[in-house]
């Protein structure tokens, strides 16, 4: 029998982010078996305030394990392997701000 060890990691973060007149959202989902990861992932926020999915950068572990790095390259995660929602958060604002100055170059 496998012993499941908890960590300390919220199950509910989101964060509203502006840059550039253009809002996204960042916020953790339920995933994994059990639901016992969050992917940590950016959302576009429309003007209908619809939500469309745009990337994920992260897994968060509730209970230890060794596949998430095989699961963060699978999914094309930002962040290989375990990490934190801040470190997410971070690696997010980095993302959105290539994309929107990208975005602004391509006009």
């Amino acid at each position: 029998m496998r012993e499941l060890v908890l960590c300390n990691t919220e199950l509910a973060e989101e964060v509203l982010i502006s840059h550039k007149g253009r809002t996204f959202n960042v916020r953790t989902s339920q995933g994994g078996q059990y639901g016992h990861e969050r992917r940590v992932m950016v959302f576009i926020v429309k003007d209908d305030c619809e939500n469309v999915r745009f990337k994920t950068i992260g897994i968060l572990r509730l209970f230890s394990g060794n596949e998430i790095t095989r699961q963060s390259e699978s999914e094309q995660c930002s962040i290989i392997g375990d990490t934190t929602f801040k470190d997410c958060l971070i690696e997010a604002k980095k993302y959105i701000k290539k994309y929107v100055d990208f975005l602004g170059e391509s006009k």
